[in-house]
């Protein structure tokens, strides 16, 4: 997904597509609904908008794989339809090395 691109592309690692903010606003009529949400990208925030909120990515996995210092999502979707977040915030702990007598 890029802001810039239009239409559908191979991605750089050629296993997927990405696309552009047109592909979202012409899908989301056909399909009857207001909002994608898709996931397994890891986003800064825990959750990212595109295509002037009408697409959310959400990624659930804090400090991935102690590679990222990304925060976790979740999304909370109440009875009228409205989305709320909850962030889960990464937390590094201090290594503690305990010593075990023989």
């Amino acid at each position: 997904m890029c802001c810039r691109l239009e239409g559908w592309q191979s991605n750089t690692r050629g296993v997927s597509y990405v696309f552009g903010q047109d592909v979202v606003n012409e899908t989301l009529p056909m399909l009857d609904i207001d909002l994608i949400a898709r996931a397994h990208q890891v986003v800064q925030d825990g959750y990212e908008f595109f295509a002037n909120k009408r697409l959310v990515t959400i990624f659930s996995a804090p400090h991935y794989c102690g590679q990222f210092d990304n925060a976790a999502a979740m999304m909370n979707v109440d009875e009228g339809l409205v989305c709320s977040f909850q962030i889960m915030r990464p937390t590094i702990k201090a290594n503690k090395v305990v010593a075990r007598s023989s």
